[in-house]
């Protein structure tokens, strides 16, 4: 009886001993595990260089052409420019990819969306803002007008929205038009946060610190930007997103899409008070996927439908017997070439055209 006291003793004596080893054994496995995982994606990382090497599908790390912003999550970095596809992609001081190029004009239309808008894929003068800008200078030679390019891989329309009131800010455009996409239900992409795990405190975005605050943030975001900075970190992300991609669509997407869905009326009303609080026309344009085109079964597209109910201006590209398969941007998958949603040259010529004829029929460009 009295050797139990003395080995509980002698346990709480070594227990700071014991607790000091095992911390400095976890460093030290913390340290050979980053070291090992760092040489691994290394390896991995020039691999993929290696073997994209000639590939014009091949993207460039997303924080090659995004920056962080406060509303909407990334927008394109400004007066940039980055080899991706085999092309230089160049944006502007408003982080605006650049078009081709114009005397000064003080005629302005702003184009805003998605990779569609953007370009994915083709050069910066081949663009459908490009390709616009050029065709209304052609019938209107003594009145040119420039075409922004608003748009930005990945957007949904709440992410229009935000981009719409940074580039106002900027520009006084004539006219903005929208380009939508089926999968604007939700964001696609964001190459510095999970949109998904933050959807629900994105109304708490506006909410200023409280006093007092601001130092205890800074060092957080120091010790996070630190961890994130972490080959494991990065190992750890890579299971996680694999994780949930493998059970998205029951577990991650159709709630959020859920969510979108009810959401979607009130974000469109909130838009459209923005556009006309800016007081000038504005309009809509619905890129297709390739299932949509002239396929009377396809999905009904949401915010087409809202802002048809609203009776407002939108051209459905779905229907333009001039768009096929040969007019769409093909894409790389296991080593063969599907169809995708983004243009080829001659599909992005088609819209372009397309559209400029639309405006001058609808009366919103004279």
């Amino acid at each position: 009886m009295i050797g139990i006291p003395k080995r509980r003793g002698e346990i709480r004596k070594k227990l700071p001993g014991n607790i000091l080893v095992f911390l400095i054994s976890l460093i030290v496995a913390l340290f050979l595990a980053e070291v090992v995982v760092r040489i691994y994606f290394s390896s991995v990382e020039q691999a993929i260089i290696a073997k994209n090497r000639h590939n014009i599908l091949t993207r460039a790390p997303l924080d090659e052409i995004f920056a962080e912003v406060e509303y909407g999550g990334y927008a394109n970095k400004p007066n940039h420019t980055v080899r991706w596809w085999g092309l230089n992609i160049s944006t502007d001081s408003l982080g605006c990819r650049v078009g081709p190029e114009l005397e000064e004009s003080d005629l302005v239309i702003l184009f805003l969306g998605d990779s569609m808008v953007f370009g994915v894929g083709l050069a910066d003068s081949a663009t459908v803002p490009a390709v616009l800008q050029e065709e209304l200078q052609n019938r209107s030679p003594s009145n040119p007008c420039r075409v922004v390019n608003g748009g930005v891989i990945g957007y949904d329309f709440e992410q229009y929205l935000h981009h719409f009131r940074r580039l106002s800010a900027r520009i006084k455009p004539d006219l903005v038009l929208v380009g939508i996409c089926h999968n604007d239900l939700f964001p696609t992409e964001d190459p510095f946060k999970n949109i998904i795990n933050e959807w629900d405190s994105r109304e708490n975005r506006t909410q200023k610190p409280a006093a007092g605050d601001e130092t205890l943030r800074w060092l957080a975001r120091g010790i996070r930007d630190w961890l994130r900075s972490s080959s494991l970190y990065r190992l750890w992300r890579k299971v996680t997103i694999e994780t949930l991609r493998s059970r998205a669509q029951k577990q991650v997407y159709s709630p959020l899409a859920q969510k979108s869905i009810q959401k979607a009326p009130d974000l469109v009303d909130e838009f459209i008070d923005e556009l006309n609080r800016y007081g000038v026309p504005y309009a809509f344009v619905y890129f297709p996927a390739y299932l949509h085109l002239r396929n009377e079964k396809a999905e009904k597209i949401l915010y087409v439908e809202l802002l048809r109910e609203r009776n407002l201006s939108v051209l459905d590209l779905s229907w333009n017997p001039d768009l096929s398969i040969e007019s769409y941007f093909m894409k790389e998958v296991q080593g063969q070439l599907w169809p995708e949603m983004h243009f080829n040259p001659a599909g992005a010529s088609i819209v372009g055209r397309a559209i400029a004829d639309w405006l001058i029929e609808e009366g919103l460009w004279n």
